[in-house]
């Protein structure tokens, strides 16, 4: 197996791991037509893995993140990084 497959294999086992243990769904590729807003918006939907969003968590954490702040993520979608968002508590 060429070296590029097996880091996409070990990418998709990592995804699929850390989304069974915090028991969310983030790492499925949709196509338009599934979701409610169809294909007149585009075809696919591809999420961000949890390992592409780890510096924006690095760079969190140097914030001084207090109640009360927010983040605006505008089509987030349903990828690791609306998920590891919920991690620093910005205000609901």
């Amino acid at each position: 197996m060429p070296l590029s497959r097996l880091r996409a294999f070990a990418r998709k086992m990592i995804g699929r791991s850390i989304d069974s243990a915090l028991g969310v769904e983030t790492d499925q590729d949709i196509r338009y037509d599934e979701l409610e807003f169809g294909v007149e918006r585009g075809v696919s939907y591809y999420a961000t893995s949890w390992l592409r969003i780890l510096p924006l968590c690095r760079i969190l954490r140097t914030l001084k993140i207090e109640p009360g702040d927010v983040f605006l993520d505008v089509g987030c979608g349903k990828d690791a990084s609306c998920s590891s968002l919920a991690a620093f508590h910005f205000a609901d």
